[in-house]
This record gives structure tokens, C-alpha cells and sequence, in this order.
């Protein structure tokens, strides 16, 4: 699994003190941190076709962060990777995809 964009940001942020306290809170920690902050654009190609992304997972596991299942489509015995990605780059956007990521509405969601 690889996250580019708000992942790696979230991960390049982490306070490693906090994480040796508290394990897996502290990454929803550093998530929170970045409520209001903007969140840059980069892009990405996938088979061929451009997108302009704020955040990309790169996975051959369902499940992001341990407990939430993102990437459904993927089995880690496969040789594919599926790839997620966040086209919008508000803050506001990633509290509506987490809702849908947590009621696992994602694939219903647009960006």
C-alpha cells in the first residue's frame, strides 16, 4: 500500500511520541490536525487517463488504516493493485468521503 497526497502528509506530520503513547490514535489525530488546512492537487495517471488528486492510495489490501475496507475491489493475492482517488481537496470533502468510508457508502460517493 502507498497513500500520496493528504496519506503522506498525515504520515510525514506524525508525532512519533504520541504514536509510541497511543498506537493507531495518533495517525486519527493527524488527521484531525489537518482539518482546515488546504490540501494540495497533484496528478496522477491510471491507465492512460489523468486525473488532478489530492489523495491516491495505491493498494492490494482492502482495509486503510486497519479498520476501514476502501479499496473493495482488490484481493492481496492478486496481482493488481486498485487505486483510490480523492479528486476534490477541501477539508470538507474528506469529512464527507470519511462518512462514506465509515456508513461504507464510498463507492456510492462522488467527488
Amino acid at each position: 500500500m502507498a497513500g500520496v497526497g493528504l496519506d503522506a502528509r498525515i504520515v510525514y506530520e506524525l508525532d512519533l511520541n504520541l504514536k509510541a503513547r497511543l498506537g493507531k490514535l495518533a495517525y486519527w489525530h493527524g488527521g484531525f490536525r489537518q482539518l482546515g488546512r488546504p490540501v494540495p492537487m497533484f496528478s496522477i495517471e491510471v491507465n492512460g487517463h489523468k486525473h488532478m488528486a489530492s489523495f491516491a492510495l495505491i493498494t492490494r489490501v482492502r482495509n486503510y488504516g486497519g479498520d476501514f475496507e476502501i479499496a473493495r475491489r482488490i484481493k492481496l493475492t492478486e496481482s493488481d493493485f486498485e487505486i483510490v482517488i480523492f479528486e476534490n481537496n477541501a477539508w470538507y470533502d474528506y469529512l464527507r468521503f470519511f462518512g462514506a468510508v465509515v456508513t461504507n457508502k464510498l463507492y456510492e460517493t462522488r467527488a
